[in-house]
């Protein structure tokens, strides 16, 4: 099991600041390099993705589409809409 595979039971999660920080937790995950992409159900993983783009919090869109976008960047994402 991957790192990618112990984040796929959170996506379903309905607390919305908790897709947010489970969502900067994924892509700064995504944006180390030496961090494995292999997940052993990847259509799991999107699906759970899904529900957060027809989410009414334009912050979880944005999370989403920044997870599914981010693929390899030079680093971690600065994502804080909090303002911490």
């Amino acid at each position: 099991m991957s790192q990618l595979d112990l984040f796929t039971p959170q996506l379903s999660t309905t607390d919305t600041r908790k897709k947010i920080a489970l969502g900067t937790e994924i892509i700064n995950y995504l944006g180390v390099p030496s961090n494995s992409i292999e997940c052993d159900d990847i259509g799991h993983f999107i699906d759970g993705l899904v529900p957060w783009l027809q989410s009414s919090n334009f912050k979880v869109r944005v999370v989403r589409l920044l997870i599914t976008s981010s693929g390899r960047q030079t680093g971690p994402a600065q994502v804080d809409f909090y303002g911490s």
